[in-house]
């Protein structure tokens, strides 16, 4: 990877951390503010403050939606096709021609495949850790409501420490899960390349037999 697809590449890894950090946080709280309008029917005295409900689920929302949008048009850009192809290109492995090397190519293939499966794994892996460290977190800020004066959301948006832990923990795992998801897609975008290229030279000398077999009976049949 040449040094200017490498620092695109890291760039690309720092937004990504960013919007996929946004997008944690933002179902955390948007955890805090759906049980805040239920807890009624847990405790029927509690009062909730559903105005701050409803602007967080709001809020929480559409910078989910917004986050996701972007970190996907983000990986369109990074993954975009003819960049794949150009990579492949100065690393040899298509000439200019798009004739395709033969011996990287079976490298590229048995490496390629261990990677997209070790990927697969680490990917579900975090997203069940980050989902299950929200929920815990979630837990845990509930049980605390029934000691408190203050309504539960107040509670939960005003404890600095336990934000700020759970904005460490997400920048983590959102660098993991950006590194993973640009990497996968990377290979796989990559493998479809190397495939599509290892076909077209697969009917290139199909045809060229076919051709050979066809003079080579015409000069038979001349005889």
């Amino acid at each position: 990877m040449s040094s200017k697809n490498k620092a695109t590449f890291i760039v690309v890894n720092i937004i990504g951390t960013l919007l996929l950090t946004a997008i944690l946080e933002a179902i955390d709280f948007l955890y805090a503010g759906v049980q805040e309008k239920f807890l009624t029917n847990i405790n029927p005295s509690y009062t909730p403050n559903l105005a701050l409900a409803n602007k967080i689920i709001i809020a929480c929302s559409l910078t989910a939606i917004g986050a996701l949008i972007t970190y996907l048009l983000l990986a369109v850009f990074l993954i975009r096709r003819e960049k794949i192809e150009q990579q492949l290109k100065d690393e040899k492995m298509l000439d200019q021609s798009d004739s395709l090397n033969f011996q990287k190519f079976q490298r590229e293939i048995g490496s390629s495949i261990e990677v997209l499966k070790d990927l697969f794994i680490f990917q579900i892996l975090i997203v069940i850790l980050s989902g299950l460290f929200s929920f815990l977190k979630f837990l845990w800020a509930f049980s605390k409501y029934r000691s408190y004066t203050q309504l539960f959301i107040e509670y939960y948006l005003s404890n600095v420490a336990s934000i700020l832990v759970s904005l460490s923990i997400y920048l983590v795992l959102a660098f993991m899960m950006s590194y993973l998801i640009i990497s996968a897609l990377q290979k796989y975008i990559r493998l479809k390349v190397i495939s599509e290229k290892y076909q077209q030279a697969m009917a290139k000398v199909l045809q060229n037999f076919d051709k050979l077999l066809a003079e080579e009976q015409t000069v038979h049949e001349k005889k």
